[in-house]
């Protein structure tokens, strides 16, 4: 699909950050962690998740070591509402996609 996109010129908004201007959207051909990001997450299916992550503490040398956006399971999400919202996406398909 990202390779089929960028041949086709599809273009895709993108957050573009200068000093100058700030924050800005432009619109350029995707890269493959764009393509990714789309396919695999459930609010393009038309899901609402919340509690994808989590974070682990751990003790190291005497000081607290805070890892977050550690992937958690479906299964512990804390909420899922699917059909929540109109999707690009079918839920049968974003199922598809990342199983």
């Amino acid at each position: 699909m990202h390779l089929s996109l960028r041949h086709e010129g599809t273009l895709r908004p993108a957050v573009n950050y200068t000093r100058a201007a700030g924050r800005t959207i432009v619109w350029k051909l995707p890269v493959y962690n764009t393509v990714h990001h789309i396919l695999t997450n459930p609010i393009y299916a038309g899901a609402y998740a919340f509690g994808r992550t989590g974070s682990r503490i751990t003790i190291e040398s005497g000081r607290k070591r805070i890892v977050r956006g550690l992937r958690k399971e479906r299964s512990d999400w804390e909420v899922l509402l699917i059909d929540h919202h109109e999707g690009y996406l079918s839920w049968a398909d974003f199922e598809g996609i990342s199983a």
